[in-house]
């Protein structure tokens, strides 16, 4: 079978990596493409992910429509070539009208239920088949197909993620040693308009706090650190990052998928971003493992409440294995779905996950 991957953001390549591998060593031929934006690039390469670069992230709405048209233009030519039975992504704005151009099936994943005018506009429209958590609030009909996890069970699942120690010793912290990631996002996505979020003096404040207990790590791009926080910039490779987080004490993050993936590691986790997403939320009221805060002085009485439990780290821990118990390997599922195999759980919607799937070759 031929497959074509098609990435647009750096959690992607996470997300889509041992399925590229597994799907390879199965004997399929599968081609990745990618964009230029952020640590893309450099992540699939440093996996040894063979890819094709279609585009560079376009500035401002005008230079991203731009983008848009050229990655799909240049997506469509290579896949003439390469002949796909299946277009696979997420978000499906670039293989759901490629897909229906070369009437192939394209399955595109997703668990955000903002950017609706994209998935209105390019994706539902066009798209065979929307994969998301049994916990997302929309409905898509038909095309719809939900399953029993969250994007980072493909990649920090126990099946393929165990933490390797070595990685510590690449920011000067000892085995067992009390450490703090905190992450800042760019805020330039069109859904981050009006949302509330920490200003910058809450912000030193925090870090400030976090440094009376342990070394603080921060996860941002320079341009958002000021010159008195450069100190604590996380200087990395992009693959190490989930090692960082693992052994961390403390998550503080801005941006929804590093809050999460610090949830499924069982890493204890503040989100201070009020732009709620279904998984974050589910994460939080049914498994305890993050909590939401977006008032400065909150935070700060929470965070020191928590960094002076002795037993939070433990109290995670058991939490995160009630999430592990109830949620499915998505890697494992993702074949089955794709090689048009009966998915191996029911949902917790009710519904049977494989009522839908797609047999390759038929749109």
């Amino acid at each position: 079978m031929n497959i074509i991957v098609d990435i647009w953001h750096p959690a992607e390549v996470h997300f889509f990596k041992n399925f590229i591998w597994r799907m390879k060593n199965s004997g399929h031929q599968v081609l990745v493409t990618s964009r230029n934006k952020d640590v893309i690039v450099g992540l699939l390469d440093n996996y040894g992910i063979e890819h094709t670069t279609l585009s560079i992230k376009g500035k401002g709405l005008l230079g991203l429509a731009l983008e848009l048209c050229r990655h799909n233009y240049r997506l469509l030519k290579l896949a003439k070539k390469f002949r796909p039975d299946v277009l696979t992504g997420f978000g499906g704005m670039s293989i759901a009208p490629v897909g229906r151009l070369l009437r192939k099936p394209s399955i595109s994943f997703y668990d955000a239920e903002h950017a609706t005018i994209i998935l209105k506009v390019l994706t539902l429209p066009l798209i065979t088949k929307m994969c998301t958590p049994s916990c997302y609030t929309k409905d898509y009909g038909k095309k719809h197909i939900r399953f029993d996890g969250y994007k980072e069970l493909a990649y920090l699942h126990p099946n393929y993620y165990a933490p390797s120690e070595e990685t510590l010793e690449k920011i000067g912290v000892a085995a067992n040693e009390k450490y703090f990631v905190v992450r800042f996002v760019s805020w330039d996505a069109r859904h981050d308009i009006n949302v509330k979020r920490l200003g910058l003096e809450d912000k030193k404040k925090l870090i400030r706090l976090l440094e009376r207990f342990g070394k603080v790590f921060i996860s941002a791009e320079d341009n958002l650190v000021p010159a008195d926080l450069q100190k604590h910039l996380l200087r990395i490779d992009p693959k190490d990052f989930m090692d960082i987080i693992a052994f961390s004490s403390l998550v503080v993050s801005e941006g929804a998928s590093v809050a999460s993936e610090a949830a499924v590691l069982g890493i204890p986790t503040i989100y201070i971003n009020d732009l709620d997403t279904s998984y974050l939320t589910e994460e939080s009221d049914r498994y305890h493992l993050v909590e939401k805060i977006v008032e400065g002085k909150i935070l700060l009485r929470r965070v020191e409440e928590m960094l002076n439990d002795p037993g939070l780290k433990e109290e995670w821990k058991k939490r995160r294995k009630r999430l592990l118990e109830d949620k499915i390997d998505v890697t494992e599922w993702m074949i089955g779905f794709i090689n048009g195999a009966a998915p191996p759980k029911e949902s917790s919607a009710g519904n049977k996950i494989n009522s839908n799937h797609v047999k390759i070759g038929k749109v």
